[in-house]
């Protein structure tokens, strides 16, 4: 009776067992019945069985299969380390070849930035260079311009457009060239000369507009710039004393009102140039430099003085406004007749022998 009676408790405990309980007792089943089968399938080591007494007791069949199974994975070894060596070269090769690309990029970028250091401090040495020789120029200016001394050997050097080129006859002549920066050939630019050329410095509209000239009278333009030149001349005498001024009447863009100033020494030029360079006239800017003009024989148009030159305002000579009272107006060789006659001289052959052959034929 007791049995039985025992047997519903056991039950009752066991339908008692939470699911937890349950499954953990599963999984540790699971897990005996994988051991079990993992035992059955592994390869048996010969360390593990027991040896018998004698050798009559292994089968023949036993020892070829386990010779063979030995042999097939000793084979399995080494093509196993024979696949792992393999790969193992390969992956040292890819990381030469990545640390020798890295190798290259670290070599290229410090030698760009060896080369950016060096042209900067190339740069900053001929900035310093420049700077000491500016100074001594400087300080041979001031000397020059106070004390009287010599003038300064920097500025004896003319700059050049196009160094090693012809040079342009008419810059060379009137200071003036259509083309300007864009001519071919070499421009000489004086950094110190006794002529001051100051660029487009007088203006009136005549000059920049040909049809004007039906409201504006040439007298009407000459009266407008005797005060400019009053107004002017008066501003000029302060640094020196003045031999010539002259102001062209070309309309050419290039020719345009430029007034050039011819002191007696190029000390008072130089002095002049300093002091008018950047400043402020009738709402203008000056620009100042200086002249290659050395003969106004060759600068000045023969045929304007007489007003019988055809290009008119357009020509490349200058066209000069007389100053009243030929103040600071030096006679020019060659302003005679003769010699406006002579300068075209050639031209004229030229045409004679033109119309000569034109009868022949």
């Amino acid at each position: 009776m007791q049995n039985i009676l025992a047997k519903p408790q056991e039950n009752s405990q066991l339908k008692r067992k939470s699911h937890k309980q349950w499954r953990k007792e599963v999984k540790k089943l699971r897990r005996k019945k994988i051991r079990q089968k993992e035992a059955q399938t592994k390869p048996m080591i010969l360390e593990d069985i027991p040896l018998p007494d004698s050798d009559d007791s292994i089968e023949p069949e036993d020892s070829e299969q386990r010779l063979l199974g030995e042999e097939l994975w000793l084979r399995r070894e080494l093509i196993a380390q024979k696949v792992f060596r393999e790969q193992k070269r390969k992956k040292e090769e890819i990381e030469a070849v990545k640390k020798a690309e890295k190798d290259k990029i670290q070599r290229e970028f410090e030698l760009r930035e060896q080369r950016y250091q060096d042209k900067i401090n190339e740069k900053k040495r001929l900035e310093e260079e420049a700077q000491r020789e500016w100074d001594i120029v400087q300080e041979q200016l001031t000397n020059f311009l106070e004390n009287k001394g010599r003038v300064p050997e920097k500025l004896l050097v003319p700059l050049e457009s196009n160094p090693g080129k012809e040079e342009c006859s008419f810059f060379l002549k009137t200071n003036c060239c259509r083309h300007d920066l864009k001519c071919l050939r070499n421009h000489k630019r004086p950094q110190i000369s006794k002529v001051l050329l100051l660029k487009n410095f007088y203006s009136h509209i005549s000059l920049e507009r040909a049809e004007t000239g039906i409201e504006f009278t040439y007298h009407d333009v000459l009266n407008d710039y005797y005060q400019f030149f009053e107004d002017i001349s008066e501003e000029l005498e302060k640094f020196g004393e003045i031999i010539n001024i002259r102001t062209c009447g070309n309309t050419g863009i290039h020719m345009r009102g430029n007034v050039f100033v011819e002191f007696e020494s190029m000390r008072n030029a130089m002095n002049a140039y300093i002091n008018l360079n950047g400043r402020f006239y009738a709402g203008k800017q000056i620009n100042a430099e200086f002249s290659t003009i050395t003969s106004w024989k060759a600068a000045v148009c023969g045929l304007a003085l007489h007003k019988k030159c055809h290009k008119g305002g357009s020509c490349n000579f200058l066209h000069l406004f007389p100053n009243p009272r030929n103040k600071y107006s030096q006679p020019c060789k060659g302003d005679g007749r003769t010699d406006s006659i002579r300068s075209h001289k050639g031209c004229e052959f030229l045409l004679l022998i033109i119309v000569f052959y034109l009868n022949l034929f």
